[in-house]
């Protein structure tokens, strides 16, 4: 089985790094060794965690707890942001003696960008229903105007047309 997970973790495009319980590197994969701005993966084994990742503090208090869980991180490497999920999964021994961690780091940039790029069209269409609301508003006031204009010109509002009010006034 161990050729099995060679295979896995080298082919894996996630980024995987299985810490001691020290939070030491005891594995790490291809792509954790790129994310990370390594040569190659056996360069991540023997450091400690905050030395991999001093910008995600949450990320390294996480790596103390006994419970798996999961969460969204934002990170900037080389000033470009960059957006994963990270697992981290508490590693135990046959007796149930926590031995260490395993973090999965799962880029989510394309769906975060997705979002965002969503949620911006989202604005931009309540922006646009609120100026066409604002045009019919408009359009319906003016037309109401107009049809209270032509029924004043015909004389609805005296009750009668101009010239039977000429007529009214001529009349002794």
């Amino acid at each position: 089985m161990p050729v099995a997970r060679e295979t896995v973790m080298r082919h894996l495009g996630d980024a995987i790094v299985v810490f001691d319980a020290s939070r030491r590197v005891l594995q790490a994969n291809p792509a954790a060794a790129t994310l990370l701005g390594l040569a190659k993966a056996d360069d991540a084994v023997g450091r400690i965690a905050a030395d991999l990742f001093p910008d995600q503090p949450e990320l390294l208090t996480r790596l103390i707890t006994d419970v798996p869980d999961d969460v969204d991180l934002a990170w900037t490497r080389n000033e470009a942001m960059r957006w994963f999920n990270a697992q981290i999964v508490p590693l135990t021994d046959r007796r149930g003696r926590q031995m260490g961690h395993l973090l999965r780091l799962q880029d989510t940039g394309r769906q975060v960008l997705a979002e965002r790029t969503l949620e911006e069209a989202e604005r931009r269409l309540a922006e646009q229903e609120a100026y066409l609301q604002a045009l019919r508003d408009v359009t319906n006031g003016l037309a109401r105007r107009s049809r209270l204009g032509s029924s004043v010109g015909r004389g609805a509002w005296w009750g009668s047309t101009p010239a039977s009010r000429a007529r009214r006034w001529r009349s002794p």
